[in-house]
């Protein structure tokens, strides 16, 4: 897809977007002013009690009428950032493979069928207006809680060591954030203040740090690895604690393989079985390469899936924050009006402001504020689709590369669940999620058409 070319005074606009959002808008304001008085003064022609007399002498405004230009360069910025989510997207995956075992198709076939938001107000609350299993988001949902029920069954298959299925559901998060708690829980991160301070340091303090680490693990080396019975294992576990040492590890000769794993078993009291050695050294460094290598690619996923959510996140906070601001301007614009009414006598009931037709003109204006929320709404909820897509992009590439390339890797990606049906069991859930924003989108939609029915026309209907 080709990047938009977007107006020099639109980029302006919408690097200024922030500013407005917290302070009043002057031209917006002097329009709304302008239109509250056009209204006003055409009310004083009919009798506004009348909603056929206000629906055929004062028509809704236009987004013209009520908006400037920020608007515009608001919803090209929006745009702009599913461009870059879709550049961003494209940079995570550089892995490409004629592998059978791909999800891409399944998941972006699901994706597609997701009900977009109905930014259309009347045509929302049509499809809001119907019995709770007629609607089409919730029979959705339902079709997407069916098939994740289907995978995590199929999941349960390749699950080891009696782990619950309801583990599966979140596979990708769960995995990557324990793999990211125990590099930060590892005694020689520990000892640099955490993961955050070590990753902060300067070329120059970690190679001091790393000299210094290297001196202990020297000294104590005991204290760094594992405790399993099996040795295999318990070299494998000092590797995965010890990424630095698993690196200078895989870097030596077969010989000084040996010789490091003879000191290994001698260190740590296993038995030494010359004619096993060899295998379980292979073995072990196998083992303990790979699970790394799936770990680092599941937190690389995971932080890549924040990153493209943070981008279709910030386009929300940006249209949140400026429609906030948008009716803030309208409310103090009914204040002053309001406020400049005169007090009247209304017999029985008493003396007071007839607020009723500025009340009439305040609510035909919210008609259009909330009609162009609706449509920036859509526009923000496609950007968490398009990074939804990069992250089943990126989930593919990984299971094209490890999965079904040989046994061993294959069920060191079942104990940490990343098989193709645990990871579309969490997808399911990903997508259940974007049905429901839509949905709640949409409800909020069909809610501003219901006011709009009330207020201005008086039709009613049974809740």
């Amino acid at each position: 897809m080709k990047n938009a070319r977007i107006p020099t005074i639109l980029i302006f606009l919408f690097g200024m977007i922030s500013t407005a959002m917290a302070q009043d808008n002057p031209v917006m304001i002097k329009k709304m002013a302008a239109r509250f008085d056009v209204m006003l003064m055409d009310m004083k022609k009919f009798d506004v009690t009348k909603p056929e007399e206000v629906k055929k002498s004062i028509p809704i405004p236009s987004r013209d009428q009520i908006f400037d230009a920020t608007l515009p360069a608001l919803n090209t910025g929006t745009e702009q950032e599913k461009i870059e989510i879709e550049r961003k997207s494209k940079q995570f995956v550089n892995f490409k493979s004629s592998n059978s075992h791909l999800i891409d198709k399944d998941l972006l076939a699901l994706i597609s069928g997701i009900p977009e938001p109905i930014s259309g107000l009347p045509e929302a609350k049509r499809a809001m207006n119907l019995r709770d299993e007629e609607i089409i988001y919730n029979i959705y949902i339902e079709k997407l809680k069916r098939l994740q029920a289907q995978y995590i069954e199929e999941a349960r298959k390749y699950v080891l060591n009696g782990q619950d299925a309801g583990q599966i559901r979140t596979v990708a998060e769960k995995n990557a954030v324990k793999a990211m708690q125990d590099l930060n829980n590892n005694s020689l991160v520990q000892q640099a203040g955490g993961l955050e301070k070590l990753q902060q340091m300067t070329p120059a303090e970690r190679a001091a740090w790393g000299k210094k680490m290297a001196e202990q693990v020297k000294n104590n080396p005991s204290a760094y690895t594992g405790t399993d019975s099996d040795p295999r294992k318990a070299f494998a576990n000092k590797m995965m604690k010890d990424p630095n040492y698993a690196a200078r590890f895989q870097h030596m000769n077969q010989q000084q393989q040996q010789e490091e794993y003879k000191m290994f078993m001698s260190e740590n009291g296993f038995v030494d079985n010359e004619a096993g050695k060899s295998a379980e050294i292979k073995i072990a460094h196998n083992e303990a390469t790979i699970t790394i290598a799936i770990t680092q690619r599941t937190t690389d996923i995971l932080n890549h899936r924040k990153q493209l959510a943070g981008i279709a996140g910030a386009a929300q906070k940006k249209t949140d924050d400026y429609f906030v601001m948008v009716n803030s301007n309208l409310n103090d614009q009914y204040r002053r009006i309001a406020e400049s009414l005169p007090v009247v006598d209304h017999g029985e009931a008493g003396k007071g402001k007839d607020t009723y037709p500025v009340d009439l003109a305040y609510n035909l204006i919210v008609y259009t504020v909330e009609r162009e929320n609706a449509i920036s709404n859509k526009e923000v909820w496609k950007n968490y689709m398009e990074a939804m897509k990069g992250t089943i992009a990126e989930y593919n590439a990984f299971l094209s590369e490890y999965w079904g390339r040989d046994k061993q890797t294959d069920q060191l990606m079942a104990k940490q669940n990343q098989t193709p049906p645990a990871i579309m069991a969490g997808a399911c859930g990903d997508l259940i999620w974007l049905t429901e924003m839509a949905k709640t989108m949409t409800h909020s939609n069909a809610g501003w058409q219901r006011t709009y029915d009330e207020k201005i026309l008086h039709l009613y209907e049974e809740r």
